[in-house]
This record gives C-alpha cells, sequence and structure tokens, in this order.
C-alpha cells in the first residue's frame, strides 16, 4: 500500500474522531485531546549475516487548551467538555511536576499516570526512553494573562525533566539460521515430551503391578486364613469324635473318623450320639427294674451277691464321662 494514502487515511480518521466546539473566544475550539502514534522500524543486513533492527515510537499530541467559563460563556455539553479537559490538564500537570522534582532531587516517588487516560497514553513520551518537544501556545493579550502564566509554569516544569534516550536496536540473526534454531528447538521439545510421556506410562504400568501385587498378597493371606481355620476346625472335630468313642466304648471307628471329611464325620458323630442315648435309656431301664427287685427281695430277706455285683455293674456303665 502507499505511504501517502495510508497518510490520508489515517489523517481522515484522526479528523473524523476530533471533536470541536464554538465558543465566545475561539469558533473552532477543540474538545477533545488528539494523539498520533506512529512506528517506525528500519532493517539493516550485516556481513556476517544478520540483521539489524531499529525500532522507534512517535506520539504527536494536540492539547485542549484550558479555559475560563466565565470567558468563554460555555454552557450545557461544551461546559462539561471544558470541565474534563481542564480536570485532564491538571492530571498532566501533576505528573510533570512528579516528574520534576524525580530528576531535581532524585528521589524517587509514586508517578500517578493512571490518574487518566492522557497522562496513561504519554507515559513513554513523558518518563520512558524518549526525547520529548513540548509546544505552548500562549496569548499576549491582558484578557488571558492568567492562562499564558499557567502555560508557562506548565513549560518551565517540564523543562526540568531529562531523560536519556538510546537507541533502540535490536541484532538479528539471518532467518535461515533463525529457522535452524528454531527446528532443533522443535525438535528438543518434542522429544522431551515424547520421553515425558513414556515416563509417564511406565511409572502407570508400574503402579498397576503394584496394585494388582497387593491384591494377590491379600487374597493368599486370606485363603491361608481360611485353611488354618479349617484345619484347626477339623481337630477340634476330631479330637471330640475320639472322646466320644473312647466314651462309649466304640474304638474300632476312630481311625476311620480321623481320615474322613467334615460332613462325614459329622454324620458319624450324630450316629455316635444316638446310640450313645439308646444305651443310656436300655441301662437306666435296666436300673430301675433292678432297684424294683432288690426293694422287693429287701421284703423276703438279704440281696444275693450276684445281683449287688450286676447293679454295680450297670451303674458303672451309665455314669457319665
Amino acid at each position: 500500500m502507499n505511504h501517502e494514502v495510508v497518510f490520508r487515511y489515517a489523517n481522515h480518521k484522526g479528523l473524523f474522531n476530533r471533536t470541536a466546539g464554538a465558543t465566545s473566544v475561539n469558533s473552532k475550539s477543540s474538545r477533545s485531546h488528539t494523539v498520533f502514534t506512529c512506528v517506525v522500524e528500519s532493517r539493516c543486513k550485516s556481513i556476517a549475516d544478520r540483521i539489524r533492527c531499529k525500532t522507534s515510537k512517535i506520539n504527536l499530541v494536540d492539547l485542549a487548551g484550558s479555559e475560563r467559563q466565565k470567558s468563554t460563556g460555555a454552557a450545557g455539553a461544551c461546559l462539561k467538555e471544558a470541565g474534563n479537559i481542564n480536570k485532564s490538564l491538571s492530571q498532566l500537570g501533576n505528573v510533570i511536576k512528579i516528574l520534576a522534582e524525580i530528576f531535581q532531587t532524585g528521589k524517587q516517588r509514586h508517578i500517578p499516570y493512571r490518574d487518566s487516560k492522557l497522562t496513561f497514553l504519554m507515559q513513554e513520551s513523558l518518563g520512558g526512553n524518549v526525547k520529548l518537544t513540548l509546544l505552548c501556545a500562549i496569548s499576549a493579550t491582558q484578557s488571558c494573562r492568567c492562562e499564558t502564566l499557567c502555560t508557562l509554569r506548565f513549560a518551565q516544569r517540564a523543562k526540568a525533566i531529562k531523560n536519556k534516550a538510546v537507541v533502540n536496536e535490536v541484532i538479528r540473526e539471518h532467518k535461515l539460521q533463525q529457522y535452524k534454531h528454531e527446528k532443533e528447538r522443535n525438535q528438543w521439545t518434542e522429544a522431551e515430551s515424547r520421553l515425558i510421556s513414556l515416563t509417564e506410562e511406565l511409572r502407570a504400568e508400574v503402579e498397576t503391578n503394584r496394585l494388582l501385587a497387593e491384591k494377590r498378597k491379600r487374597e493368599l493371606d486370606a485363603e491361608r486364613k481360611c485353611s488354618k481355620e479349617l484345619k484347626d476346625a477339623l481337630q477340634i472335630a476330631n479330637d471330640d469324635v475320639k472322646k466320644a468313642t473312647s466314651v462309649a466304648g466304640v474304638r474300632s471307628v476312630v481311625s476311620k473318623l480321623i481320615h474322613t471329611p467334615a460332613a462325614e464325620t459329622s454324620a458319624l458323630n450324630a450316629e455316635q450320639e444316638e446310640e450313645r442315648r439308646i444305651l443310656i435309656d436300655e441301662d437306666r431301664g435296666l436300673q430301675y427294674q433292678l432297684k424294683d427287685t432288690s426293694e422287693a427281695m429287701q421284703a423276703a430277706g438279704e440281696l444275693p451277691l450276684p445281683l449287688k455285683e450286676a447293679e454295680g455293674a450297670v451303674t458303672a456303665k451309665i455314669k457319665p464321662c
């Protein structure tokens, strides 16, 4: 695009956004501040296959003049605009005053650039790496005497600001060399990301194997515990069977019960208990009969000896364990 076309477009856009109005002092009074920023960049290729880049930013600022309502006769929206203009100019004067004190005394202070949009936009132009040129418009008429004195004091304070500007120069390598470095950097980044992903996968696999090993260990412990409990139960059952068989006098079934499973052992225990109950009932019946017989014989005389021995044998047979 042609530079002349760009300048015309920027000028048209700026004039469209600019606001002006008529007062009793000026028929085309500026009712807004205008800031035009232009960035200039130059490149120079050196013999060592490097590019030297210089960058500069130009801020052109047109400040609206300070007004008094008594002299301008402003009213309504024009009066509100005048109040905003005076407020922004006052904040700009405060910033310039603080900057001048810093350069004169050397003491650091807070600079209120954010108090207004104007000072925020002019931050680099006031206290940055810049060269500042200020043009003040004054009037020699007696009616503008106060405004002229304020403008001259403003210029005097701005003159005390001493910036040490340096050239914004950056040395860059040629595009091909830069492309090679960028390619190598991308390769290293890709390899690093691949290594990180493999490490994460191995770590996840190790964690899964550890959880499986712990689960298998718990299962084995549970199986061992169950096996031990079953073995203890079988031992207790075998001991109970041995006691029962020794009391009943059935010694021949011991070896068979020791090697039988738990279900068969319980069935044999039930059968043995039933047989023992039947024997006890029969012995009780015999004991009652012997008792009745002995009572009947006592009436007739002395109890014979064989009958006493039989009664003792029955009593010993039904004696509980």
